[in-house]
């Protein structure tokens, strides 16, 4: 499951409580492969914040197929309305030989080979920016960049961002050019698996660096001038990333990002190793 904070930064509150109400959904392994679910601050109601909970499940042939939103000024109230909402559409789901489900139709909805959906509208992410830094959580998040453009048939950008500050931040320890240098071939060797995979999915798009503006800005605000000027509709993060030379795309960074963005963030988690 992934999910997306849209207005506000997520919490661990809400993806434990997310994590849990999946667990719900685990009878209907024959049915679905997964589900998005995107939360939204959507406005203030009687002098509280009202969030929105929208759920997409995922068809074991990628089909993304809307679930009826809810809302509630609590977002674990509202998530877990919408899971409810869930498991009745599923109940709903008659399947057919081999268990390949067939969503009920309703009338809010598009069809449901429409490359995305949300809400009942059909969503097309025309072009997505995934940073990426070489750590498995970034590899994650290129992975479901990828497999979202290629669904809604778009183009993608994979950023890798060289921090400048940090190498003038301790003048005289290290040669600041040679440092520099060193984390921009790191960049290169990153985007060109990034271009590979990219390839080998017929996914259309760039592979770049961005560097930071001078000692001002940090790298959430250089992922935020990208995500402007390439025209982003869709920004992809993994929640934890490498500190040193490869540059940082982790929980500071990331939580940073989704309070300012101006467009859908997808944080991707890392897996973590069974206990």
């Amino acid at each position: 499951m992934q999910i997306v904070y849209l207005g506000f930064a997520g919490t661990t509150q809400i993806e434990g409580e997310a994590g849990a109400q999946f667990v719900r959904l685990e009878r209907f392994g024959k049915q679905i492969s997964g589900c998005h679910l995107a939360i939204e601050a959507i406005g203030v109601r009687s002098g509280h914040c009202v969030y929105d909970a929208r759920l997409d499940l995922i068809t074991h042939t990628n089909d993304l197929v809307p679930v009826e939103h809810c809302s509630n000024e609590d977002p674990n109230v509202a998530l877990r309305s919408a899971f409810d909402a869930a498991e009745r559409q599923l109940d709903q789901w008659p399947l057919q030989r081999g268990n390949t489900p067939v969503p009920v139709p309703r009338a809010s909805s598009r069809a449901v080979s429409d490359p995305l959906t949300r809400g009942g509208e059909t969503i097309m992410y025309h072009h997505i920016l995934v940073a990426v830094d070489g750590s498995e959580s970034s590899k994650r998040a290129l992975s479901e960049a990828i497999r979202m453009a290629s669904l809604a048939h778009g183009q993608l950008t994979a950023a890798y961002v060289v921090d400048s500050s940090h190498s003038f931040a301790y003048p005289g320890a290290y040669d600041p050019l040679a440092l520099t240098r060193a984390i921009r071939a790191d960049g290169e060797q990153v985007l060109a698996e990034a271009r590979t995979l990219m390839a080998q999915h017929d996914v259309a798009g760039v592979a770049e660096i961005v560097e930071t503006d001078g000692l001002s800005e940090d790298i959430a605000s250089c992922l935020q001038r990208t995500a402007e000027r390439i025209g982003a509709d869709l920004v992809v993060l993994g929640t934890h990333g490498r500190r040193g030379i490869r540059r940082l795309v982790i929980g500071s960074v990331a939580e940073r990002f989704v309070r300012f963005s101006t467009c859908p963030v997808l944080l991707v988690r890392q897996e973590q190793p069974a206990s």
